[in-house]
């Protein structure tokens, strides 16, 4: 969209222009004639067309220009608004829809962003674009890759593409905006746009007041009846639902204003077309199988096993180190450590309910590792640091101490919770199996001798099963608390459970075997018998867990998955919807948006073979792309001068010369000139990363590597300043921990930077934001409030972008007469391709960043295997299934 003067009536106007290819499949002839249908809108609350047309084979439209700002900043600014501001403003867009809609037009696309507001009053824009757009196509809409409706505020109908879309569409979508004006977020969350389009086909929303009380009971009722998936069981239209939200006495059938889920299963099974349902039934299968398993209650007595994969850590769909899963006697809770493999990710105990849609850390686990239930069912107990035991209520309010021993004699693991009130766990580090009480005492040892592991306490308070030595070979064995007597039982295992069947399940390579074992004589009898297999083999942390109820709980073998070798760049918005921009596959990094945001920097490799770098130059608007370095040289970390006419950019491996940190033109017209020339890292140490320009273009903050101790190196910060030629300057940071990746603010009087600073001395490495004061590095002050990494500032040098994880948070800060943070949020969960600093930039208009995105899997892109991370499935009833198997066996 761009400001533009409309010379004949003097006045400034918003002109608006589709995208050329999307141009070419519309034909001007047909978008000008279907558009002609919205410039007839005359509305308080709607947005007038003045003109459309085509000039140069590019499509546009015209608009009154507002000086204000649309509903998408003010939640930006303020996240919720007020209930009486929130519910008028829906209302009077209610309002809007309802006059559009009786002439014939449907918006197709209500959200924040198109929805100004002009001194407080709002007003619909692009009203009746998309049906435009749609019937300009003529049906054809999936050539031009445009995706109709944002996703968090997409209709059922919508999201399945369903040909048939009605008025109440649009009351879907504006029922999604209010209840992100209300609570802070959409009906809807998820990590890509696919989740979040699958929610809304197949989850019923949560109740408005269940995030915000303070909601009246008709307004949260209204909302909930606006947001029902079926479109008959909605309001009959958009006026009839800006009535239920001022009318006190207005009520829905669901009490607590959420849909039930039954609706969400007859709008796919009846009301979606098969063409939608065809595509969508791989992913939606599984999730209806995650539905039905997560309802809290499960009548047993139906005997049915069912199963379902469990996400992890919500939002992170990289690598994840699991250590240890525990299930509830009652099966209604699971528990579980992880430990994501993101820049300044650690383990936390995660707790996972039957009934809810998320694991959530609980509070106060950070390091936390191998979770065991209490025998109740309400106290969580895990090993912090492989030395110390805690506990905490499954609320997680106060995490209390249970014993500690000093680092040098102590590796806890395979903590087991006894119902004899005893705690159970190996002393890897020579103190043999111990057990402490479970309100905290003296640590007991209860076998010192061999090298035991795998404690099992049996329900009769005086024996515990476990493994001697070593991996799957481990001799499964039973020991006499009260006397120290141990017995061999004749079986090999990783480890061995008792289960309330009457069996010890043993843990053997990736299998699970049963075996027969009499409680009261302490004997097995039979072979073991084949139960699950695909099981972890790990022989570090538990892997399979079951409740008396007969929920299982485990974690399947990691393997190899094949994946794409490349990349793509994708814009983003702040609320995390995502744009793939139309460039090839391949590896890139080191992304910066150009001073006026139409022209992106960015470094590319092969999706596979070498590793050589190019430095190149994309044009969003014309969509040519410029290379800036010859195939010979690499070019990386470009970084644009303030006029936005050249690049600056580091050349590595040209021969003995080190690190060149040289200036281009922008569009590739002229070989680049050489800045400054640094030697490879030596006494001196390397200046290498171009990071960041002052705004007056005369200081260039840069990342030093320094050599300290018996050549470790370590990170730093500085500056080199123009002063006819470009020379060195003294190091801007320059201490005994890691500082990188420094940002200049906007105005060229702050840097923002990540430090390891707080981590030194501690057992774990912690990364955070910081600030201070540039050319002279004055006082530090936090940016983060915990773990953080990757700061951007947003052009107006209000906020602050960094990475918590996988979340990309946003702080407002205020910089003068001072430093000082105002406020966090979390606006998204994404997750970069390599974990790297150069994944992300933001767009100078402060609405968009880029960032780097795995690729799906494109032709003559040859993928790679990775890692697979471990998954973790649930079976209900997995006794039933147990049983069934041990009668075929017999």
């Amino acid at each position: 969209m761009y400001l533009a003067r409309d010379v004949k009536h003097d006045r400034d106007v918003a002109l608006k222009v589709l995208k050329p290819e999307l141009a070419a499949v519309l034909g001007a002839e047909r978008f000008v004639v279907e558009i002609k249908t919205t410039a007839s809108l005359q509305h308080p609350h709607i947005l007038p067309l003045f003109d459309s047309g085509t000039a140069d084979g590019f499509l546009f439209y015209v608009m009154p220009y507002i000086q204000g700002e649309t509903l998408r900043d003010r939640l930006n600014r303020e996240t919720q608004l007020g209930v009486t501001d929130a519910v008028t403003i829906a209302r009077d867009v209610a309002h809007a829809l309802d006059y559009a809609h009786r002439h014939g037009v449907i918006h197709r696309d209500i959200k924040p962003e198109n929805i100004l507001l002009n001194d407080g009053r709002p007003m619909v824009a692009d009203f009746g674009i998309a049906l435009a757009v749609s019937a300009a196509a003529g049906g054809r809409m999936t050539e031009t890759g445009l995706s109709l409706g944002t996703p968090h505020y997409m209709s059922p109908e919508q999201a399945t593409a369903d040909k048939e879309i009605s008025a109440r569409s649009d009351v879907y979508s504006l029922a999604s905006v209010l209840y992100e004006m209300l609570a802070g977020q959409p009906p809807h969350l998820g990590g890509s746009a696919q989740q979040v389009i699958m929610k809304i086909i197949t989850e019923p929303a949560q109740s408005v007041t269940q995030l915000r009380k303070s909601v009246p009971p008709n307004v949260a009722a209204a909302v909930a009846r606006a947001l029902e998936k079926l479109p008959a069981d909605r309001f009959e239209s958009a006026g009839a639902f800006a009535r239920a939200l001022v009318d006190p006495a207005f009520t829905h059938g669901v009490a607590s204003g959420a849909s039930s889920p039954a609706p969400a299963l007859r709008a796919f099974g009846r009301d979606v077309s098969w063409r939608a349902a065809t595509a969508a039934f791989a992913v939606l299968s599984a999730i209806l199988v995650a539905v039905i398993v997560m309802r809290p209650r499960i009548d047993s007595s139906a005997a049915m096993v069912m199963r379902a994969e469990m996400e992890l850590v919500p939002g992170v769909e990289g690598d994840i180190t699991l250590d240890g899963v525990d299930v509830s006697h009652d099966g209604s809770t699971i528990v579980y450590s992880a430990d994501p493999d993101v820049p300044g990710g650690r383990s936390n105990i995660y707790v996972r309910r039957t009934e809810d849609r998320a694991a959530h850390v609980v509070p106060g686990t950070v390091g936390g590792q191998d979770p065991a239930f209490s025998p109740d069912g309400r106290f969580i107990a895990f090993v912090l640091e492989n030395r110390s035991l805690r506990r905490v209520p499954l609320s997680g309010t106060v995490v209390e101490a249970i014993a500690e021993e000093p680092p040098a004699t102590t590796n806890m693991r395979y903590l087991r919770w006894g119902r004899d009130g005893f705690l159970y766990y190996d002393n890897d580090a020579g103190g043999g199996l111990t057990r402490v009480p479970e309100r905290g005492g003296r640590p007991q040892v209860i076998l010192g001798t061999g090298d035991p592991g795998w404690p099992d306490p049996l329900p009769d308070g005086k024996h515990v099963i476990y493994t001697e030595c070593c991996g799957s070979t481990s001799d499964v064995r039973v020991l006499n608390i009260a006397t120290g007597e141990t017995r061999s039982l004749g079986l090999q295992a990783i480890e061995a459970r008792y289960v309330p069947t009457g069996h010890l399940l043993l843990r053997t390579d990736d299998a699970l075997r049963a075996v027969a074992f009499d409680l009261g004589n302490l004997v097995v009898a039979g072979e073991p018998i084949p139960m699950l297999d695909s099981v972890a083999a790990n022989g570090s942390v538990r892997a399979f867990a079951l409740s008396s109820a007969g929920t299982a709980v485990y974690v399947v073998r990691p393997g190899l998955v094949r994946r794409p070798s490349g990349s793509q760049l994708a814009l983003i918005d702040l609320s995390g919807g995502q744009q793939l921009l139309s460039l090839p596959t391949a590896r890139y990094s080191d992304v910066r948006f150009s001073p006026d945001g139409r022209r992106l920097a960015f470094t590319s490799r092969p999706p596979a073979g070498n590793d050589d770098s190019r430095l190149f130059v994309h044009d969003l608007l014309v969509g040519t792309t410029t290379a800036l370095t010859p195939d010979s040289s690499r070019g990386a970390d470009p970084v644009w001068t303030p006029k936005g006419d050249r690049v600056v950019f580091a050349r590595y491996g040209l021969r003995d010369s080190g690190v060149v940190v040289a200036s281009a033109l922008a569009d590739g017209s002229r070989a680049a000139d050489t800045l400054l020339v640094m030697p490879f890292l030596g006494d001196t140490g390397t200046l290498r990363v171009p990071l960041s320009l002052s705004p007056d273009g005369t200081r260039l903050l840069l990342g030093q590597v320094r050599l300290r101790g018996k050549g470790d190196p370590i990170l730093d910060l500085g500056i080199a300043t123009l002063d006819g030629t470009w020379r060195m300057a003294a190091p801007y940071l320059n201490a005994d921990w890691q500082e990188y990746d420094g940002r200049m603010s906007p105005d060229g009087r702050w840097v923002v930077y990540t430090s390891t600073e707080e981590s030194r001395g501690a057992a774990n490495r912690r990364t955070g934001v910081y600030a201070r004061s540039f050319p002279e590095p004055g006082e530090r002050f936090s940016v983060s409030d915990s773990d953080g990494v990757y700061p951007r500032w947003a052009p107006d040098g209000k906020t602050i972008y960094y990475w918590r994880r996988n979340t990309v948070v946003a702080v407002t800060v205020r910089t003068t007469p001072t430093f000082a943070v105002v406020s966090r949020k979390d606006l998204f969960t994404h997750v970069p391709l390599a974990g790297s600093r150069s994944t992300y930039d933001v767009h100078p208009d402060g609405k968009r960043f880029v960032m780097v995105a795995s690729s799906p899997a494109a032709s003559g892109v040859q993928p790679r295997a990775l890692p697979q991370p471990p998954r973790l499935v649930m079976v209900v009833n997995w006794l039933e299934e147990f049983k069934r198997k041990l009668r075929v066996e017999k």
